[in-house]
């Protein structure tokens, strides 16, 4: 089964010539002799989730001890979608839904939550807000420093990325500019949600996309600002007043292992919300959609 993971991690890398692989798996909750017996569910997927589920999986686990989840690193949500229908992991986290060819397979997807997309850096020079047609010069190349004369660099998506996909539907201009950027074969990408917050914290002037459930759950030193007027946040997502967020779907198997039941309702319940808005996301209710 892990050869099976390390497959499609292969596939998702191959298609930005990275060549390295991140430990095959990374324990969440380590199993307590009560939980020794149960059967160990895999959660995978958009990285911008994981730690969040780390966070509500340890929520779980103090009450109801029986449950033991591991969790697969750089899968993606491609990976992820891939990797439950072929039974590799239990239990995919989606930045997206199903693709047309995906539906066909035998798998179920369901939106739980939504996240503000936002334009982070941790540059200590850069302004608290930036317009559209701002953003556009970071991204094209024709804006290349800060407003103090530093040097700004744009942190850009793969395109098989979600994020990039996200921020490609802001505007036709804005798309232009990542086409641009693409075709340039001079900018930064970061192939992993992780890569990218990791980037923007190390290299001096980095901008890009990341998202607030990222930064809140994994504590991230990275300044959030404003996009035409408007902070990204739960409420300005919720009220449709910002433009950018990033869904998060849960995948299945149509007849999922009973504990994978369980830790979908708890997600799904009062307190799993709570947990969910604690860590950058608001719940939404929705069904599942093969």
């Amino acid at each position: 089964m892990d050869r099976i993971l390390e497959r499609y991690r292969a596939t998702r890398y191959s298609c930005l010539a990275v060549i390295f692989l991140a430990p095959c798996i990374s324990i969440l909750s380590a199993p307590s002799s009560k939980a020794q017996a149960s059967e160990t569910i895999r959660i995978g997927g958009t990285g911008s989730a994981l730690t969040t589920m780390k966070h509500i999986v340890d929520a779980y686990r103090r009450t109801r001890s029986d449950l033991v989840a591991n969790i697969v690193p750089n899968l993606g949500s491609g990976g992820g979608i891939k990797a439950t229908a072929a039974g590799a992991i239990d239990l995919g986290l989606s930045a997206r839904p199903l693709k047309v060819e995906e539906q066909a397979l035998a798998i179920m997807a369901r939106e739980v939550a939504r996240t503000p997309l936002v334009i982070a850096t941790a540059a200590p020079k850069a302004p608290s807000h930036i317009s559209q047609s701002e953003l556009i010069g970071m991204i094209d190349g024709t804006r290349l420093t800060w407003p103090d004369g530093s040097r700004l660099r744009y942190i850009l998506r793969p395109k098989t990325d979600a994020e990039h996909t996200l921020l490609s539907n802001l505007s036709p201009q804005v798309a232009a500019a990542l086409d641009k950027a693409h075709a340039s074969q001079s900018m930064n990408i970061a192939a992993t949600d992780q890569d990218t917050a990791d980037t923007l914290e190390n290299i001096p002037g980095s901008i890009g996309t990341t998202t607030l459930a990222l930064i809140m759950s994994e504590k991230r030193p990275l300044k959030i600002l404003s996009l035409d007027g408007v902070l990204p946040s739960l409420e300005s997502v919720r009220g449709d007043r910002y433009p950018l967020y990033k869904p998060l779907y849960l995948i299945t198997v149509s007849n999922p292992k009973p504990q994978v039941r369980a830790i979908i309702a708890f997600i799904e319940s009062t307190e799993g919300a709570q947990l969910l808005t604690d860590n950058g996301y608001f719940a939404v209710k929705s069904t599942p959609s093969p």
